[in-house]
């Protein structure tokens, strides 16, 4: 809605809505400018229209007392492309304003009109850079038409997206508007979710483009110097976002009198909520639309199963507990059981949830049974030759898990396989390319090639950064990896900057049991041993610790290896504390002298005592014994001196009995010292994972 009136400046005049009625008839009818763009408009009709005075067309219309009432002061500024048919962006306002109830209200900024096109060719950027943001920031609402829906030119204009930057530095409100037949053609291709995370990759303002290459450079440097074009797409990518969710449920409004509509853009409402973990309101979709599928069609209809299966979907997050998801598999068996009985077993229906199954297997940090449940698919769809078979998703997804269970002579044919796919058939900002990237970021970090892996994981940021932004968990997670990252190439400063940026939208927007939020705890504890603020980094790896062990339990990857580096930190030779007894109890009765520590060079569990450099950054890089004799450690680290041996905790002293029930003991005492903040972690002063 718009902005209230409290502008000092004085606000420029515009044009009535009517007026733009008033011109088409005037000129004959709508008849006689199908097919012309705003371009054609203004030099076949409004340049001639104004000849006799050379005035702009607003100023026209002042001196003929029988069109000054066309003109008043404005109250919405107009952000257009001049190639669009003039005819759409008329229809694309009338509808905006109708549905805001602002039609007899609405007077408009709109630049054909207002600037005077006898003299445009002559005018210096500076006059009218200047004229564009004084204008708009006397107006205060903005009102972007976007055709086609799903690569609007408009953002690919310099102008365009001056008009954006100006928005923000001014604070207006900023809308958007699509003609009809755009919205209609939205609510077709919106039922398919990659549509539209596809629109928002395309949507890069960098990239945009002016007639007079001087102009964009001019525009170029302002946004660079105020406000960033991360900012500007982000707002964008809001405003976009917001009105697709409202444009949906108006539509479901509509249909009130076809629940089998409904019920289809019900399931499209809450996968775009899914794509955000939103996760309450997704399920609340799915179940509406369950119901009425159960209504009309029967328990075993297609569209019934389909509904059930995004909601089972819907409730695979990070963080679960056992008997959550013990009870998830139970129904995901259930449903593939009545999938393959009523569907067919090669059904694609049956496909995605044995695939959505497999994702329940890793979220539950059973890698070897998610990665043979995928491998049991794709093997399935290879010899059955299934027509709607994502080859491409399946090779991300094994990649990626045995890239997660250290596996990397498995893990790297087959993301380099995926990323080269993704590439030739959806190109390079597409979503699914980029989660190639990502994730061939992450597998190049475990293998130690951190160049390749910061080079990857900068590029898949930059991207989830500016499309998804800064309470997506998909941005929170490569922006964490690249952290990490930078910690292990000693670049300490750039990894306390992302760590920082991330952290409070984590402390604000994620569940309680995000595994992200244990993990932010261990990077911090890394970080604040690399800079030698031992009081801090114990304070870290303390809460990290106590955090993975009352969330995800002792048994769990990310809870050992916080015990792991734990030990190694106290027993460090500029730390030497003594390892707290909780601490030493968790290697009462362990199988191996580690619990999680691997080997750099090898990748397999170190089996006794451990070595690291003291001259790279700490934590970097850890080597067992057999590769330090055989001078396997060379490949990542050269500091032959530096070397230092730590004794696995079993040789630090005889095990400390503790009753396992301590664990929830220790959880409380966390909890009363943290309550004061609720996670806010002291500082100097100075539903995702990577297959969805």
């Amino acid at each position: 809605m718009p902005q209230a009136d409290t502008f000092q400046p004085h606000r420029p005049l515009g044009v009535k809505l009517s007026y733009f009625t008033h011109l088409i008839e005037s000129l004959g009818g709508r008849q006689q400018l199908q097919n012309l763009t705003t371009a054609d408009v203004c030099f076949t009709h409004v340049k001639p229209i104004t000849s006799a005075t050379r005035l702009s067309l607003v100023d026209h219309l002042l001196t003929n007392k029988h069109t000054a009432h066309f003109v008043a002061e404005a109250n919405w500024y107009i952000s257009h492309a001049w190639s669009y048919l003039f005819l759409e962006t008329v229809d694309s306002l009338e509808t905006f304003f109708a549905l805001q109830k602002l039609s007899d209200e609405a007077v408009v900024w709109f630049c054909v009109f207002n600037n005077n096109q006898h003299f445009s060719n002559v005018r210096p950027f500076s006059f009218w850079s200047s004229t564009f943001q004084t204008e708009l920031a006397a107006i205060g609402n903005v009102v972007m038409v976007m055709h086609p829906w799903n690569d609007p030119v408009v953002l690919r204009r310099s102008w365009c997206v001056f008009e954006v930057y100006v928005a923000i530095k001014v604070g207006a409100c900023f809308e958007m508007t699509l003609a009809p037949a755009q919205k209609d053609l939205f609510l077709n291709d919106i039922v398919n979710l990659d549509t539209f995370i596809k629109m928002l990759g395309t949507i890069k303002s960098e990239e945009s483009e002016a007639t007079i290459a001087s102009d964009r450079d001019g525009i170029f440097d302002l946004i660079r110097a105020e406000v960033s074009f991360e900012n500007l797409d982000q707002m964008v990518f809001q405003t976009i976002s917001g009105w697709v969710y409202s444009a949906v449920r108006a539509h479901i409004a509509e249909k009130s009198s076809e629940p089998l509509v409904q019920a289809a853009y019900w399931i499209a409402l809450g996968r775009l909520y899914n794509s955000k973990h939103d996760i309450t309101p997704a399920q609340t979709c799915f179940d509406t639309a369950h119901k009425i599928y159960l209504a009309h069609h029967g328990p075993h209809h297609e569209d019934t199963l389909a509904a059930r299966s995004h909601a089972l979907s819907s409730r695979t997050l990070p963080g679960m507990s056992r008997a959550n998801l013990n009870a998830l598999e139970a129904d995901f068996l259930e449903l593939l059981a009545d999938e393959r009985t009523h569907l067919g077993p090669n059904h694609e229906l049956t496909e995605t949830t044995h695939t959505n199954l497999a994702y329940v297997y890793f979220s539950s940090g059973n890698f070897q049974q998610a990665v043979s449940t995928f491998e049991d698919i794709y093997h399935q769809m290879m010899a059955t030759e299934s027509p709607h078979k994502d080859i491409m998703s399946l090779l991300n997804n094994i990649g990626t898990i045995y890239s997660m269970m250290h596996v990397y002579d498995k893990a790297l044919p087959m993301q380099l396989k995926c990323l080269r796919m993704r590439e030739e058939r959806f190109g390079p900002n597409d979503p699914r390319t980029i989660q190639s990237v990502n994730n061939l970021g992450m597998l190049y970090k475990g293998m130690g090639h951190l160049d390749e892996a910061e080079s990857r994981l900068t590029y898949a940021a930059d991207y989830y950064k500016r499309v998804l932004g800064l309470q997506n968990d998909s941005t929170w997670n490569c922006l964490l990896n690249l952290a990490n990252v930078y910690l292990q190439l000693g670049r300490l400063r750039d990894a306390k900057s992302l760590l920082d940026l991330i952290w409070p939208h984590i402390q604000r927007d994620a569940p309680k049991v995000h595994v992200i939020i244990g993990s932010v705890l261990f990077a911090q504890g890394i970080l604040h041993w690399a800079t030698t603020e031992h009081d801090m980094a114990a304070v870290y790896f303390e809460k990290s610790l106590l955090w993975r062990l009352h969330q995800l339990g002792p048994e769990n990857a990310q809870t050992k290896m916080s015990a792991d580096v734990s030990y190694i930190f106290a027993v460090d030779l500029e730390v030497q504390v003594e390892p707290a007894p909780s601490l030493l109890a968790l290697y009462d009765g362990a199988a191996t002298p580690w619990l999680a520590l691997r080997c750099t060079a090898c990748t397999a569990l170190v089996p006794g005592d451990v070595h690291y450099c003291l001259e790279c950054p700490r934590n970097a890089f850890f080597f067992c014994e057999a590769c330090v004799a055989a001078a396997r450690r060379v490949f990542v680290c050269s500091h032959g001196s530096a070397l230092h041996k730590v004794s696995p905790p079993c040789a630090y002293a005889k095990p400390v009995p503790v009753d396992r029930n301590a664990t929830a003991t220790l959880y409380a005492v966390y909890l009363d010292k943290l309550e004061s903040d609720a996670l806010l972690i002291p500082v100097k002063p100075r539903r995702w994972h990577p297959m969805l």
